[in-house]
């Protein structure tokens, strides 16, 4: 027999070694991780990932110069027969300190703005669960000296916080913010929780958690945080807060019930018949302003 082939226990002679590994299949082409958010990798998450979660927990310091330290569980259904690996969006891939695939701490590789993160741990097909320790960006923070407020359009999510961020793949966002005492803070969803603590150094805190939001984009994804002053008013059966920064309380005054009831009411609590019938809890509404009050917020936005 030649060096070519091999033999089984009968003698039967088998293919050579050679034409058996010209039939293997071929490996799946490696994903394009090139900068931003390639049509190619963001095509081939959106057929195999779903139902995502992602549950945050930051800690805001007083100084803005300080880093935000925080973590992220990114819950999601996975199926993906070509066996990539997982790429997750974050700028800056660096500040990314470990990474964990359902209970067990794995190598992962920072190529470009992105974590890539071998699929071996990976429930395929079924539900996985990641888990994150980082530094966030300050990228679309907009941090200032007692407050900030993110902005991630277009798509800027992964700026700030390790994401799939392309809108054609939606999760549930929740967030928890620890934040120097006398601050306050709003996200997508209504607070659920608030807890006065210390932090490491036995600085005084509070820690507010907010319940997860319905499923969006990740550019819709919001906080803001801050020593903000809080109007509250209910109409329909619907809370609406105003969270500012103004000093002149006549201004606020002033200016306050045209900004709820005319422009936070109308744009908020108009809604199509079929859902103002149903049972589902009305969200709260809020807007942001950290100078004047006299520039009306858009309805679920921050604005400053």
């Amino acid at each position: 027999m030649s060096s070519a082939t091999f033999a089984t226990r009968s003698g039967v002679p088998i293919m050579a070694a050679a034409a058996l590994l010209s039939c293997a299949p071929d490996a799946p082409a490696p994903l394009d991780l090139a900068e931003g958010v390639p049509w190619e990798l963001a095509e081939h998450r959106r057929v195999t990932i779903s139902d995502v979660r992602y549950a945050f927990d930051l800690r805001i310091p007083a100084e803005r110069a300080e880093p935000i330290d925080g973590s992220g569980v990114i819950a999601f259904q996975w199926s993906d027969p070509a066996g990539q690996p997982l790429v997750l969006d974050f700028l800056e891939p660096e500040k990314v300190r470990s990474v964990s695939v359902n209970g067990t701490e794995v190598a992962f590789e920072r190529i470009n703005d992105h974590l890539v993160v071998p699929p071996e741990r990976l429930v395929d097909p079924g539900e996985n669960e990641v888990v994150l320790e980082f530094t966030a960006g300050d990228g679309s923070l907009n941090r200032n000296d007692e407050f900030l407020y993110t902005l991630f359009v277009p798509e800027r999510a992964r700026f700030a916080l390790p994401v799939f961020d392309q809108p054609n793949l939606k999760g549930r966002f929740a967030v928890t913010l620890t934040v120097p005492e006398g601050w306050t803070a709003v996200a997508n969803g209504p607070l659920l929780e608030e807890t006065p603590g210390q932090d490491e150094t036995g600085a005084p805190v509070t820690t507010l958690r907010f319940t997860e939001s319905r499923p969006l984009p990740s550019y819709l994804f919001a906080f803001a945080a801050g020593r903000f002053q809080v109007e509250t008013a209910e109409r329909d059966g619907r809370e609406m807060r105003f969270y500012h920064r103004e000093t002149d309380r006549q201004r606020v005054e002033r200016n306050l019930e045209p900004i709820l009831w005319s422009t936070l009411g109308r744009s908020c609590t108009a809604r199509p018949a079929s859902f103002s019938r149903s049972r589902r809890p009305r969200p709260s509404t809020w807007g942001v302003r950290a100078s004047s009050p006299t520039r009306p917020p858009t309805c679920g936005s921050v604005i400053m």
